[in-house]
């Protein structure tokens, strides 16, 4: 079951972030994942199972490499909540004034 604090608390990491952003444009593997953070492979494949536990990053294999993409659902998940919570939020607002 997706968990939002956890999904957030993984979006928090700068590193993770930096990651995240970089698959923005497609499967990547770790190696190069790496080399364009400037972070070591064993760093890497530590924010990537942090990010794949909450659903953030999915990987695919082929042959010996491991690719890495974004999981397109999370994002939508974020989305339909952030839509519901400015609508409370702000219409809570709204009743106040």
């Amino acid at each position: 079951m997706w968990c939002l604090a956890d999904t957030l608390k993984a979006l928090g990491d700068e590193s993770r972030l930096k990651i995240v952003k970089m698959l923005q444009e497609g499967k990547l593997p770790v190696g190069e994942i790496a080399q364009r953070c400037g972070l070591s492979q064993p760093t890497v494949s530590y924010h990537l199972k942090i990010l794949k536990q909450v659903g953030i990053a999915i990987n695919n294999r082929d042959g010996k490499w491991i690719y890495y993409n974004l999981n397109p659902d999370i994002f939508v998940y974020l989305a339909l909540f952030m839509q519901y919570r400015k609508r409370r939020w702000f219409g809570i607002r709204c009743r106040e004034q």
